[in-house]
């Protein structure tokens, strides 16, 4: 087969390289654009991804009352990447020119941290196809660009079996609400601040430094009808749809049909009438009896103590209501501070989590033009490097953690400097 001229040849069909090569084809260059997968693959991960973008000061911010600004943005970001290694210059310069761009327009094991977090899992789900297996970005270090913070990497706690798999241990992840009880295999709760939806990476820590081969979340109809979002553009058709119709139904008193969906046939999910029935699910499930009635009977009722007492010291509760003070949270994303056990609020569910893999933090180091690095600092000639595979760009500028938003914005904005970049230099 004949290979067309081109001037530059993108390789791999993500979010960051369909940016490359339309930012490149923009400006007159022919473009190449290949991928291992067929087009039913094209987009990548962001195509299972529900997608949202960091955005500083937006008008939609500003409209919802949230003050926010360029120096805001940027502090929050160092805050939370933590960089402290010789190899954050490039990765550092990349976080500061995303927030100026958003304030204007199989390695897993290998490089698993040990030292921090613990064991890797015996047993983790894959947020990613089988394909998604980092090879290409290997062979280029090989042949000597210079990979930095494999070490960084991010992955979920809140993952379960996808009722409707699409590759081998497919899973997803729960975006849950702060309401939800959060368990250890024996019943007992996760010390503060290991709630839901609050630190991933240190309740990943927490559950990986004490070895725990699963967790629950303990919840009723009432919490997961308002509180569970699964991710994926497949698991939201009223937003990937733009549905105003379908999106108003979160609003109402039934629980989402995708949801729901998991409730009636997800492998990990543990609907009961009462509680003792709902531990006798839970043990069945894992083939154990690891949890324990009266452990986990006492730490509901230690929650139900706390439920109507406004100056009470229980610190997740008043997370949910400080969350509520927000409109938008309260009218579908956080549940009403209730009982548990109540009849009104029933059945009791109880959801078998697992750390599920996601994306790689660090990578390829690459400068502010996109230019893949080799080991002693040059730029390699004609080689140009975007999204997950620099690292989003620099080799890894979220850090050891990363913000909402900032993976689809990331691909994005890193896929257009390279895209301009390779462009302007043929």
């Amino acid at each position: 087969m004949s290979t067309p001229d081109a001037a530059l040849i993108v390789v791999g069909a993500g979010l960051a390289g369909l940016v490359a090569a339309a930012e490149a084809a923009d400006t007159g260059c022919r473009v190449l654009l290949l991928d291992q997968e067929g087009e039913q693959n094209l987009g990548g991960q962001a195509f299972w991804s529900l997608g949202g973008l960091f955005l500083v000061n937006s008008p939609a911010q500003r409209r919802i009352g949230i003050r926010d600004s360029h120096d805001l943005a940027l502090r929050d970001w160092q805050c939370t990447a933590g960089f402290d290694r010789a190899d954050d210059v490039w990765p550092g310069r990349w976080a500061a020119a995303y927030v100026e761009f958003a304030a204007s327009d199989a390695v897993v094991r290998r490089h698993w941290p040990t030292q921090r977090l613990g064991a890797a899992p015996e047993f983790m789900l894959s947020g990613v196809p089988e394909h998604v297996d980092g090879l290409l970005q290997q062979e280029v270090a090989t042949a000597g660009a210079r990979l930095i913070n494999p070490d960084r990497m991010w992955h979920y706690t809140e993952g379960v079996r996808n009722c409707d798999s699409i590759w081998p241990r497919h899973g997803i992840r729960i975006l849950p609400g702060p309401s939800s009880l959060w368990l250890d295999p024996s019943g007992n709760r996760l010390p503060f601040p290991h709630i839901p939806g609050a630190d991933t990476l240190g309740a990943l820590q927490h559950i990986a430094a004490n070895g725990h081969p699963h967790t629950w979340f303990l919840l009723n109809r009432a919490i997961i009808r308002r509180e569970f979002a699964l991710s994926g553009s497949e698991q939201n058709p009223d937003l990937t749809g733009r549905s105003i119709r379908l999106t108003l139904r979160r609003i109402g008193r039934s629980v989402q049909p995708p949801v729901q969906a998991f409730m009636d046939r997800g492998d990990d999910f543990v609907v009961r009438q009462t509680l003792r029935e709902l531990v006798d699910g839970m043990n069945a499930l894992v083939g154990s009896a690891h949890a324990h009635h009266d452990t986990v009977e006492q730490v509901v009722r230690d929650r139900h103590a706390q439920v109507h007492n406004v100056a009470g010291k229980d610190p997740q509760l008043a997370i949910v209501r400080g969350a509520r003070a927000f409109l938008g949270e309260r009218l579908v994303r956080v549940a009403t501070p209730a009982p548990i056990l109540r009849a009104a609020d029933g059945p009791l569910i109880a959801v078998r989590l697992n750390v599920i893999t996601r994306k790689a933090l660090g990578g390829l180091e690459t400068d502010l033009g996109a230019r893949v690095l080799s080991g002693s600092g040059a730029p390699i000639p004609g080689l140009y490097a975007a999204g997950e595979v620099a690292g989003f760009g620099g080799g890894g500028m979220h850090g050891y953690r990363s913000l909402e938003g900032t993976f689809l914005g990331g691909c994005l904005f890193s896929g257009r400097v390279a895209g301009r970049a390779a462009a302007a230099a043929v």
